[in-house]
């Protein structure tokens, strides 16, 4: 309204202009101003277009790549990439259940009332760099929620492969490079962020910082794809380097090494510069302060080579930044749990407070020749162990109760490859390359990173590997499938498939698997002839097995058999027929001691209450008197040893 209103009322009575108007009074009306804050007038401003939340961002360059890659005939195992960096990758979380995509009305309306929005928790861990970080999305979280389940867990990581460069390969590459080799290596600048997200995988990586909601549109640290989304590009750029540069290239996620021959070599003259020239075109984005150029010594796997020495060891700053940790912990009258937990113990932190004192440095050998014949080895849990080499094999019963404690199948297949060493070892292998046959792959997977989740794997290769470094013996592990294990029958009991025989010499079983191992072997399949039992323990009893054939049975050494005369306890009766498989009583001497082993339990073999001594496999020999009294007590004993002798192959 106005600020001020000001009105009169004039009344003209002419009806036409010919007529004279009369004069009529005149009435004024004043009124109290009025004020009101003024008003500006508004103007039209054009309703700008939302922005798209559901982006691709990515600096490379899906053209350049798609024309390399054609032109180095890469491009039928690299067809995604293109297609990838213009649409997004696909992070492998699955898309909306199959059951609620008939009724999305219903499917709809419970969103809108109840809203299933789960953001992802952040995690920022400091870089080597005091300056830098890595920001972390928690893609693992909930874990164990019986609502919702992670973004993770959604994931099937096998379907994503990556090519690494281990540290066996640069081992190689230094032992056999000639004089005048030199290295570089590059690292890719925020590796995992120059890979898009296709839009509809983007709702899963949601941020919520206060009140805001961030999506993040490329792949995260976190998410358990993203290195095998990374690794499409960065297996691609390993191949066109080495394409290109006709040189030995290798790499460990973002990180890759360039091997340079002298100059008098072909590519001896290859630059820095020439590696940058080739990833410009593409996009790739090299971190400048990473890169360190060609030189006879070299950072990467977290250790210093150096090429002309033939050496290893650890980079200094890392070797002040362990050796300062230790001194804050070993000096400090209390300490953090955090703190603590880098150290485990003091007495370890003393250990590798004296070991960084010194050089830290480990001299690189070749590695010695492959033994012609390969190890295959197995484990069942209804019988026990198997190892088969050459035209040989022997087996071992599982003791009870070795199911406890962590241990389980995985740990039986672990201790398949500990028995395998030490029937190398008994062969007299030494100075050589083994190649063992697993058909676990969670046990080929753990001794190729040295190490598992299991506490009681954990130690089993810790005296792997003590072991095979005694004997110089590098152990290859590589996967075999169950059909085509020979050591898969033994392993349950039963005749090898193909024409092996027994193993007959002396093997022993190292101190700590001795409570839940002991030598077996099977009955012969042939012609299994039945004998009487003494009278007194004729008492019409059956015992699980007797309606097997003999070639399911197998009988321990007389060790075992002493062990379980005192462990034992009667949960079957058994029967008063009995195959021929039959104890020795007559304890048998031990073997001789094994020449070759330089020390520890392979040069005596330890006779003591907990460990009995063991004897050869030879557990089957013919009675001469199948008719023999033994004491009640002694009976008691047969029958418990009998018990945990015989044992059901399924």
């Amino acid at each position: 309204m106005p600020r001020m209103a000001t009105y009169s009322l004039t009344a003209e009575l002419s009806v036409t202009r010919l007529t004279d108007p009369k004069d009529v009074l005149t009435r004024t009306a004043n009124t109290a101003h009025i004020y009101a804050p003024s008003v500006a007038i508004p103007t039209m401003t054009p309703n700008l277009a939302r922005n798209d939340p559901w982006k691709v961002i990515t600096p490379l360059l899906p053209k350049a790549w798609f024309s390399i890659l054609s032109d180095l005939n890469l491009i039928s195992t690299f067809s995604d990439i293109p297609i990838g960096l213009t649409e997004g990758f696909c992070l492998g979380a699955g898309p909306p259940l199959l059951f609620a995509l008939p009724h999305p009305t219903i499917a709809l309306h419970m969103i809108i009332l109840r809203p299933y929005t789960v953001t992802s928790m952040l995690r920022v861990v400091p870089k080597s760099n005091p300056s830098e970080y890595w920001i972390i999305q928690d893609l693992s979280f909930p874990q164990d929620s019986p609502i919702n389940s992670s973004v993770n867990s959604e994931i099937n990581t096998s379907t994503y492969s990556c090519t690494w460069g281990f540290f066996d390969d640069i081992v190689d590459i230094i032992l056999t490079a000639p004089p005048g080799t030199m290295a570089a290596t590059l690292d890719i600048n925020a590796a995992y962020c120059q890979m898009p997200i296709h839009p509809d995988d983007q709702p899963n990586l949601v941020v919520a910082w206060g009140d805001l909601f961030f999506i993040d549109h490329c792949a995260p640290f976190g998410a358990a794809s993203s290195n095998g989304i990374f690794s499409r590009c960065s297996d691609a750029m390993w191949l066109i380097l080495m394409a290109l540069l006709k040189l030995i290239v290798h790499k460990w996620v973002d990180n890759f090494v360039v091997f340079r021959p002298p100059p008098t070599l072909p590519g001896g003259t290859t630059s820095i510069e020439d590696i940058y020239t080739i990833a410009l075109p593409l996009g790739w984005p090299w971190k400048p302060a990473k890169t360190c150029p060609f030189a006879f010594s070299f950072i990467f796997l977290g250790f210093e080579w150096s090429i002309p020495d033939h050496t290893i060891s650890i980079p200094l700053a890392k070797h002040k930044k362990y050796l300062s940790r230790l001194d804050n912990w070993l000096n400090s009258n209390s300490t953090s749990l955090m703190d603590t937990q880098r150290l485990a113990a003091r007495d370890e932190a003393l250990w590798w407070r004296t070991h960084l004192d010194s050089k830290c440095t480990h001299y690189l050998q070749p590695s010695p020749s492959i033994y012609p014949t390969p190890f295959y080895m197995d484990a069942s849990t209804t019988f026990g162990i198997a190892v088969t080499a050459e035209s040989q094999w022997v087996s071992w019963h599982l003791l009870h109760p070795w199911r406890s404690e962590g241990r389980d199948i995985s740990w039986a297949k672990m201790v398949a490859v500990a028995m395998a060493l030490e029937l190398s070892i008994a062969l007299g292998i030494h100075n050589s390359t083994v190649c063992f046959r697993s058909d676990n792959q969670g046990v080929v997977f753990a001794l190729e990173a040295g190490h598992s989740r299991s506490h009681p794997q954990n130690e089993l290769i810790k005296f792997i590997t003590l072991q095979a470094a005694e004997f110089n013996i590098h152990i290859h592990t590589s996967y075999i499938a169950s059909a085509d294990n020979p050591a898969d029958h033994p392993s349950h009991g039963l005749h090898p498939t193909t024409k092996l025989t027994q193993f007959s010499g002396h093997i022993n079983i190292p101190p700590h698997l001795a409570p839940f191992l002991a030598h077996a072997t099977l009955v012969p399949p042939d012609n299994p002839t039945v004998m009487p039992l003494p009278p007194h323990t004729s008492c019409g009893l059956t015992h699980p097995t007797t309606n097997y054939p003999a070639s399911y049975m197998t009988m321990h050494n007389c060790g075992a058999v002493e062990k379980l005369f005192m462990e034992a306890c009667i949960n079957y009766q058994p029967s008063a027929q009995l195959s021929a498989a039959q104890l020795d009583y007559t304890p048998l001497a031990p073997p001789p001691t094994q020449s070759h082993a330089p020390h520890n339990y392979h040069s005596a073999v330890a006779h003591s209450p907990d460990f009995p001594p063991h004897t050869p496999s030879c557990l089957i020999p013919t009675l001469s008197h199948p008719e023999i009294s033994l004491s009640p007590t002694a009976s008691t004993g047969l029958t418990k040893a009998l018990q945990h002798g015989l044992v059901q192959s399924t």
